[in-house]
């Protein structure tokens, strides 16, 4: 990216430039953002966050012990 002597048409064109990027990326099927991480989880067809898939997903051992 070239920039000008005007910084604040620089910050505005980065600004456009980062929003459509994250336009292209795939969105998290539970919160709706885009997945900016270097993977995700893909479960039944849906995808999401490791954050977001690690929150609905995840389950201790201790609570299906002896069951």
């Amino acid at each position: 990216m070239e920039y000008t002597d005007n910084p604040v048409a620089d910050a505005e064109r980065y600004m456009a430039e980062q929003e459509r990027k994250l336009q292209k990326l795939p969105k998290c099927s539970h919160c709706g953002e885009p997945i900016q991480d270097e993977e995700c989880w893909a479960i039944n067809g849906e995808i999401y966050h490791p954050d977001c898939a690690e929150e609905l997903f995840c389950r201790y051992t201790e609570n299906y012990i002896g069951q």
